[in-house]
This record gives structure tokens, sequence and C-alpha cells, in this order.
């Protein structure tokens, strides 16, 4: 008696760009590692002309049927001196009918988003709930000074 098994496994990446808000003084902070060992938000390009490039690399053996969860992918600091407002966000992909993607906003980096109370999704697989006259987060007022952040009371270094 002989038995054939056969199953196609099909491995793919995912990698999003990301559009930083130039008239506003946004930083984006590394947090999460990738399946390679290295930060989820990288970035490439000039440094000294400015024209970098902020790419989330989210995975390069991802199979059918699997979730992979970062808890803090990046973080999203305000330098302003005054609170900035998150309304929306927008995103694009090659194909419609292929966007497995969830992005949550929420305050602890350590947590998943379901178990951080302020959390809020901001993109369910290709639908957003959110219009550009909501306020969907609002980043607290910043110290102007790009070497730490504070939250409420204590300066956290972030060279």
């Amino acid at each position: 008696m002989t038995v054939a098994t056969q199953f196609v496994t099909i491995r793919t990446a995912f990698s999003y760009n990301i559009i930083h808000p130039s008239n506003a003084d946004i930083r984006f902070i590394v947090s999460d590692n990738s399946y390679d060992s290295i930060h989820v938000l990288r970035i490439s390009g000039d440094k000294s002309s400015g024209n970098m490039d902020l790419t989330l690399s989210l995975g390069g053996s991802f199979f059918v049927n699997f979730n992979k969860t970062y808890e803090a992918a990046f973080e999203i600091v305000n330098e302003e001196n005054f609170s900035v407002d998150i309304t929306h966000i927008n995103v694009s992909t090659y194909d419609d009918t292929s966007d497995y993607l969830q992005i949550w906003l929420h305050g602890d980096r350590d947590q998943k988003a379901e178990g951080d109370s302020s959390s809020v999704m901001v993109w369910n697989q290709g639908s957003i709930g959110f219009s550009s006259s909501d306020t969907v987060w609002r980043l607290r007022a910043g110290n102007n000074d790009p070497i730490n952040m504070n939250t409420h009371a204590t300066p956290i270094s972030t060279p």
C-alpha cells in the first residue's frame, strides 16, 4: 500500500511604507523586531538630504492561516509644544482582496492592543471606521527635545 500526500506552502513577506507628516514635529521610534531580528520600522535613503523612507517590514515567513502580532511595531512621539490629533489613517494596498492587516493605536507597548483599555482599532482588514473629522487619538504636547520623550513626569531617553 502506498500513501501520497501533496501540499503547498507559500511564504509571503509584507512591507508597508509610512508617510511622515512633514509639517509637524512628529517622530517615530523603533520598537519591535521583525522576523530577521532587525526592527520592524526601517529607515532607508539619504539622511543628509532628508530623502528618507520609512518602511514597516512585517515578516518573511507567513504561511496560510498564520497570525503574527507586534505589540509595538513603532511608537509615535509628538515633539510639538501642543497636542496633536490623529484624525484618521490611509492604507493603500496593491490588491484590496488580500488585506489582512489590523492596525491599533494604544498606549502600553508591553501589551497587545486587546489588553490595553485605551486601544483603538483604526484599520481592520480593508475597512476603517473613522473619517477626517474624527479624533482617533490625541498625542500629548511634547517638550521640543528630540533626545527624550516624556511620560507624565519621567523623561525616557530616545536618542
